[in-house]
């Protein structure tokens, strides 16, 4: 082959190598003289039947022994079945730690686990699937392919290598990973969101479930500020995070340094000076991640000629660099889960400055209810307000609106770094 166009990498692709082209053999069925064929491979009931009679998977859901007991007390006086979920996948979690180790098949087996308190993906999660089984539930194993591993588009045993637990109720069901303590129902570790699963029964029997998430994850921000006569910014700063986004900020704020954590903060932010830093809910997932600290920044205004001063009202939270890049894109944009940013800014202007100009509001909209942002800014006396909200509605979005995301990204960037100007009364 010639003249190929290279296939360049890009933020938000969940794998670059699941968009090149490749060749993979598998063992597809066996024939032996005086033997009937024995298949593996040949269609996705042969896969499942073969991964279920393996002796790491399905006789390993099937005990449950060794749980009875804690699990009957656990649920006695409780008959409703997200309660029962609840309690369940919380008890495992805090029972059974994550050695780090993926596959679908357990290495030394459940009751091991059980017993030395950690295990692999397939043992938390088999054993998770089997005590949801034994309180009355409809759970099943989830085969995944984490996001690094690829997408099974064929029959096939390599494909996947992790495995969640699937509980259905009424009309509806939870997907759970018992692997990380900081997942919830219906949120499950970054790791994961990869296409489609397979949920799998005895005798062959499995189905495809969606992944990628369909609630939103939102952080709003509330930000209150001073500026300076010599354009130096102080105030405080407050984020409320749920769903993914309180997902991923539990697992890079807990079990690190906390100065450590400021630190990386600080420059981030591009060498702001952060105190009074506090967290609230870090451990009770029931409730939203709250962030806030006080913050000084040096020279976050322009001052031209003694008499003027220019600014973005978003200072150091606008975006300043669009992700995408290319002229063209040929695989879909995976931001992993829908997400809403709200942001609600008040600035106070120096004493002995008016406001002489606003940027006007306005907002964006993608195709098909896609994304949108809205900016809208006023100001009345010495006080700025601003009001930004950015949404995604997909985790995926298809390669042919990439152009039009590409300019709304444009766009927005310009919208956010307009300038306000004050003047000396």
């Amino acid at each position: 082959m010639n003249n190929v166009p290279a296939l360049k990498d890009e933020p938000y692709v969940n794998n670059i190598n699941n968009y090149k082209s490749s060749v993979k053999y598998e063992l597809s069925y066996t024939k032996y003289p005086d033997a009937p064929i024995k298949s593996y491979t040949t269609s996705w009931s042969d896969v499942v039947n073969t991964i279920y009679d393996n002796s790491n998977f399905g006789p390993e859901l099937n005990k449950k022994g060794y749980f009875e007991e804690e699990i009957d007390a656990l649920i006695s006086t409780v008959s409703d079945p997200i309660q029962r979920t609840t309690l369940i996948f919380n008890y495992v979690k805090n029972k059974v730690k994550w050695n780090g180790y993926y596959g679908y098949g357990t290495n030394d087996g459940v009751k091991k686990a059980y017993k030395e308190q950690v295990g692999n993906v397939a043992e938390i999660n088999l054993m998770l699937t089997a005590m949801l089984q034994h309180a009355g539930l409809r759970a099943y194993p989830v085969l995944v392919s984490t996001r690094q591993h690829g997408v099974p588009l064929f029959p096939t045993l390599e494909g996947y290598n992790y495995v969640v637990s699937y509980v259905k109720i009424n009309d509806g069901g939870m997907l759970l990973d018992g692997t990380s303590r900081f997942s919830r129902p219906n949120v499950l570790p970054f790791r994961t969101l990869n296409w489609q699963g397979r949920v799998i029964a005895e005798a062959g029997g499995s189905t495809l479930i969606d992944l990628y998430p369909k609630q939103t994850s939102q952080n709003s921000v509330f930000f209150m500020a001073s500026l300076s006569e010599n354009g130096d910014l102080s105030g405080g700063y407050r984020s409320i995070k749920k769903s993914h986004k309180a997902l991923s900020f539990r697992e890079r704020y807990i079990d690190v340094d906390r100065d450590d954590f400021i630190a990386r903060l600080e420059n981030n932010y591009g060498g702001l000076e952060i105190s009074d830093y506090n967290v609230k809910n870090e451990l009770d997932l029931s409730k939203p991640i709250v962030e806030s600290y006080k913050f000084v920044k040096e020279s976050q205004a322009d001052i031209i000629g003694g008499d003027k001063m220019y600014f973005s009202p978003l200072f150091f939270l606008k975006t300043t660099d669009n992700p995408f890049k290319l002229s063209k894109r040929e695989f879909p944009v995976d931001f992993g889960y829908p997400s809403k940013m709200n942001s609600k800014i008040v600035v106070k202007i120096p004493e002995g400055y008016r406001i002489e100009s606003l940027p006007e509001s306005g907002g964006l909209e993608l195709p098909d209810d896609l994304g949108k942002f809205i900016y809208q800014v006023s100001g009345t006396g010495n006080t700025i307000q601003v009001s930004v909200l950015h949404e995604v509605n997909s985790a995926i979005i298809n390669p042919a609106y990439y152009e039009a995301l590409k300019s709304y990204f444009a766009q927005m960037i310009e919208k956010e770094n307009e300038q306000i100007v004050l003047s000396r009364i």
